[in-house]
């Protein structure tokens, strides 16, 4: 009877302690997507590139991928929790683009970013202050 109690009380502990790891995965996977700029320091992007500005993230093999509107770019994520997110090695290709100004800003902003939320379609990415650096709206 003891062990049949201890049995049991010990795959409720394993059953709760899943689950909470269950849901820690699940809202880090709203993240997993692509994702297209919206705004830079909350002002409206407006297209002034041949690429829309975006970002693909894959949080199994902590990887973001996407381009700054010439270049194609691609990292690793070094943290990631609901909340923390820091980028590792973003890098792009070095085509010859008309605003290079933007593609420069673009990757500092990344390589800023430290934290991250998303709300209502929308992912913000924030400096260590929490100030907002980019803004992407969900991509189709």
């Amino acid at each position: 009877m003891r062990l049949l109690a201890t049995t049991f009380y010990i795959t409720i502990i394993f059953s709760i302690l899943s689950c909470g790891g269950i849901k820690k995965i699940q809202s880090k996977t709203k993240l997993n997507d692509t994702w297209m700029l919206h705004s830079i320091h909350s002002e409206p992007y407006y297209k002034s590139s041949f690429k829309h500005p975006s970002l693909e993230f894959n949080i199994i093999q902590k990887k973001v991928y996407g381009n700054d509107g010439c270049n194609q770019i691609s990292g690793s994520i070094n943290e990631l929790t609901n909340s923390l997110i820091q980028f590792d090695m973003i890098m792009g290709t070095r085509m010859l683009c008309p605003n290079i100004e933007f593609s420069v800003q673009y990757l500092e902003l990344l390589q800023k970013t430290k934290y991250y939320s998303i709300k209502n379609l929308h992912l913000t990415l924030l400096d260590s202050n929490k100030n907002r650096l980019l803004t992407f709206r969900k991509g189709d």
